[in-house]
């Protein structure tokens, strides 16, 4: 049996373009990863489906780990791709814990992803 992580993130039409031309290079959530090798973007204003890409490595960035104020915030911030504003709409200040995936290129087939050697 072969096993793939894929998750689903809805986005506005304005970061999907960021990330479909390659200008976005990390996802960074409130919520881990979990695993997962693959994003789905999904509208989040109409549920179209946009497109999926494989995630690269994963990061914690966690407030207290640094003890350094809101340094983690304003990392995720700057890797985020975003403007403050959406990051703030996005991410309550209250915000302690932030997740960070790279990510790589677009898959062009789903089905490719379930060809191949199964997992052992």
């Amino acid at each position: 049996m072969k096993m793939i992580y894929i998750i689903t993130a809805k986005v506005n039409s304005q970061n999907w373009f960021l990330i479909r031309d390659g200008k976005k290079h990390y996802e960074i959530r409130d919520h881990p990863f979990n695993g997962a090798k693959f994003i789905h973007y999904v509208d989040s204003a109409t549920g179209l489906n946009l497109g999926t890409f494989e995630l690269g490595a994963t990061y914690r960035l966690y407030r207290d780990d640094f003890n350094l104020g809101d340094t983690p915030r304003n990392f995720a911030l700057a890797l985020s791709g975003i403007t403050r504003e959406e990051f703030n709409s996005i991410f309550p200040t209250t915000t302690k814990v932030f997740f960070v995936a790279r990510i790589l290129q677009q898959v062009d087939d789903l089905d490719d992803l379930f060809y191949g050697e199964p997992e052992q």
